[in-house]
C-alpha cells in the first residue's frame, strides 16, 4: 500500500538510531507525520508508531557510497558521509511516491502551510538544502535531475566531488523553474547555535537542521541543559 498525504519517508544505514535521530522522527510525530522508515537491516530503538520500509526497494544496498573528499570544518572533513548518496535516494524515493523527504538531523519545529513543492534554502546562490523537501510523484523535473546526479557524483567520483556539488545539481533544476517554492522558514546549521547555547530560533522557523556532519557527540545528548536541543529532548521524554 502506498504512504498516504501524511507520511513523510526518512531512510538511515546502521542498527541503531543516534538520539537526535530518534528526536527527529518524535518531532514529526508531534506535527502527525506518520514517519516511514527506510532501512535495510533491522533497527533496534525505533520508535513506536513508525512504518518499517525496505530500502532495497528504491535502490539496492551496494549503491551506498560515502563521500571521499574534503570539506573544510566538517567532523573528519565529511569524510565518510553517506550524504551524497542519501540525495539520489530521497530524488528516487520522491519520485515513485511523491510527499515529504526528512533527514534524520532535522527538527521539525511547526507545520509548513499546505503546499505542492517544499524546498530548504542554502546560504549559496546556486544551491538548495536537501535536509528537508516536498514533492509531488513524477514531478517533472526530476528524470533530468537524477540523471545528472548519478552520472556526476557517485561511487567512481567520490573522492573529487565537492561538499555541495549534489546539492548544486538539485539547485540548478529547482531553481530554473520552482524558484518561488524554496522557503526561507529553516536554519542550516544548528548544531552550531541550538545545541551549545540558550539562543531560540525565530516564529517563522518550521524546521531546524542540526546537520549530521558538524555534531559529533551532540547526537547522543546535549552539552547544556537551557538550550534548544535539550528543551526539545525533555519535552519528547527521550533523557
Amino acid at each position: 500500500m502506498d504512504p498516504g498525504n501524511d507520511a513523510v519517508h526518512l531512510v538511515w544505514i546502521g542498527q541503531r538510531l543516534p538520539l537526535m535521530g530518534q528526536l527527529s522522527i518524535r518531532l514529526l510525530q508531534r506535527q502527525k507525520f506518520v514517519p516511514y522508515l527506510w532501512c535495510y537491516e533491522r533497527i533496534a530503538n525505533v520508535p513506536e508508531g513508525v512504518v518499517i520500509r525496505d530500502a532495497a526497494e528504491i535502490l539496492p544496498r551496494d549503491s551506498i557510497f560515502s563521500f571521499q573528499g574534503y570539506q573544510p570544518g566538517l567532523e573528519n572533513g565529511g569524510k565518510g558521509s553517506v550524504s551524497h548518496w542519501s540525495d539520489i535516494f530521497q530524488l528516487t524515493l520522491l519520485q515513485r511516491y511523491g510527499g515529504w523527504y526528512s533527514q534524520l538531523d532535522v527538527a521539525c519545529l511547526k507545520m509548513p502551510a499546505e503546499c505542492e513543492y517544499y524546498f530548504a534554502q542554502n546560504a549559496a546562490p546556486d544551491a538548495i538544502n536537501t535536509f528537508i523537501m516536498k514533492l509531488p510523484k513524477n514531478a517533472p523535473f526530476l528524470d533530468a535531475c537524477i540523471e545528472e546526479l548519478t552520472r556526476k557524483v557517485n561511487k567512481s567520483t567520490s573522492a573529487t566531488i565537492g561538499w555541495y556539488d549534489g546539492m548544486k545539481i538539485i539547485g540548478s533544476h529547482v531553481y530554473a523553474n520552482l524558484r518561488s517554492f524554496i522557503s526561507e522558514n529553516n536554519f542550516e546549521c544548528g548544531c552550531r547555535i541550538y545545541t551549545d547555547t540558550q539562543e531560540m530560533p525565530a516564529d517563522n522557523i518550521e524546521f531546524v537542521h542540526w546537520c549530521n556532519a558538524l555534531c559529533g557527540p551532540l547526537r547522543e545528548g546535549p552539552s547544556r541543559t537551557d538550550s534548544l536541543y535539550y528543551r526539545l529532548l525533555r519535552e519528547e521524554e527521550l533523557i
